[in-house]
């Protein structure tokens, strides 16, 4: 439990633009006691033969450290209303759920958080001096981060104005996503294999008689300590089967999961829906910490927002089709891990909905073939998608599923389009796609 909590906790900390900048304004007060004490130690003897660094009156530091901690905080708030902006721009332009791929950006956070901890590292060091003690190692570090401002903001303008450009955020989300990918299914497929399936072995009439369990938490399901579950049904010596999995939307008293057996389940329900509150976790928006389909709909959300009429850019919309063919060919050749568990004794114990490939197909493909009537170019580059994904195909069922889609698309292209040539086009992409598959 504490690896779910402690990655959801992470994610949190690092789409927040206070935490970067709290460490660093941390940073800065340590400095700013270090720094007088190391002049008090050593006094003027380094600066001897660096003028230009050292200050003779208290006045002219007095000067130096106000001239600099006031620019950087207005420096500061310039940082801010240019993220503000770069974060009204995405909202607008990507969708809502992007914004988290935005603040989590480190650089936004640092250059924002370096400028608050300057300014605060002078205003400290300017309550250190007095007319028998000036500070210089302390001022000349001072003018060094004051000099280096000046490129941190140049670099900063251009960073922000790279990270609104339509390519560079569909690359950071594909990139979250083959993250996701390789963090949630790390095995490789063995060719020809079926996929796991719910084990067989569950209690004979386990449907007909399991008790339903409850929940008193609402949002989003964000995550499932499996160890902590798998625990509580030995404790209990129960067999739990979950209904809903991470990125489901659950209602406080509604279920969440059967138990058997009957007796025993009734007898200890309100334990056991207990144990199961403190095993999930439950917020008000999804996460990718187990949800990948979290990240497939962030690649569609940019998609249909392209071909909508209102912006109706339709290479960005290709774009993103490109990148889920790519991905979705990545977790083709992905193993997908069972969704059961049992205890030392071989006893079923555990068991959740199942991550099929079916599922993600249909999560990024549905949508925008949906939204795609009398689009040619996104029909035909469904399918050059499709066969991408055939090529790199691991299990029979995978086949199935891609085979699905590739006739959903030529059987909607035929309804909505007329022109002969637009058909053949359309009709050659959809053979070359079943000759990928019948070579499978």
């Amino acid at each position: 439990m504490q690896s779910v909590r402690l990655a959801n906790a992470w994610l949190a900390l690092r789409t927040n633009f206070w935490f970067v900048p709290i460490l660093t304004v941390m940073a800065a007060l340590v400095a700013s006691i270090v720094f007088p004490e190391i002049d008090r130690f050593i006094g003027d003897n380094i600066l001897r033969d660096l003028r230009f660094l050292s200050t003779a009156e208290a006045n002219s530091a007095q000067t130096i450290l106000s001239t600099i901690a006031g620019s950087l905080i207005t420096i500061a708030g310039v940082t801010f209303s240019i993220t503000v902006v770069g974060l009204t721009l995405t909202t607008s332009q990507f969708g809502p759920r992007l914004l988290n791929t935005f603040m989590r950006d480190t650089v936004n956070q640092f250059v924002l958080g370096y400028y608050l901890a300057t300014a605060s590292y002078c205003l400290i060091i300017l309550q250190t001096i007095r007319e028998d003690f000036i500070p210089n190692v302390s001022i000349a570090l001072a003018i060094i981060f004051a000099i280096m401002s000046f490129f941190i903001l140049i670099y900063f303008i251009h960073h922000i104005a790279s990270m609104i450009k339509v390519d560079v955020v569909i690359a950071q989300v594909d990139d979250n996503l083959k993250h996701t990918i390789s963090s949630m299914f790390p095995e490789e497929a063995p060719r020809g294999q079926p996929g796991r399936s719910v084990s067989d072995d569950l209690p004979e009439h386990f449907e007909r008689d399991a008790i339903a369990l409850s929940t008193q938490k609402t949002g989003y399901l964000q995550g499932m300590d499996i160890e902590s579950l798998l625990w509580l049904a030995t404790e209990q010596d129960i067999v739990l089967s979950f209904v809903d999995k991470p990125g489901s939307y659950i209602v406080g008293g509604s279920t969440i999961a059967f138990a058997w057996p009957p007796q025993t389940a009734m007898a200890n329900a309100k334990d056991i829906e207990a144990g199961i509150d403190r095993a999930v976790i439950v917020g008000y928006e999804r996460t990718p910490t187990q949800d990948m389909e979290y990240c497939i709909d962030q690649l569609v959300e940019i998609a249909l927002r392209a071909f909508s009429p209102g912006i109706n850019d339709l290479f960005t919309g290709l774009s993103c089709i490109d990148r889920l063919g790519g991905d979705l060919s990545l977790l083709a050749t992905r193993q997908f891990p069972e969704n059961e568990r049992r205890d030392s004794d071989g006893n079923i114990r555990l068991v959740w909905s199942a991550s099929r490939f079916e599922g993600f197909l249909d999560a990024a493909f549905n949508s925008i073939r949906q939204n795609a009537a009398q689009n040619v170019a996104v029909y035909v580059r469904l399918l050059e998608a499709l066969r991408t994904i055939a090529n790199h195909l691991r299990r029979p069922e995978d086949a199935l599923a891609v085979k699905k889609h590739v006739v959903m698309v030529e059987r909607m292209a035929q309804q909505h389009i007329i022109e002969p040539h637009d058909l053949e086009d359309i009709q050659e992409r959809k053979q070359w796609a079943v000759t990928s598959l019948n070579r499978f």
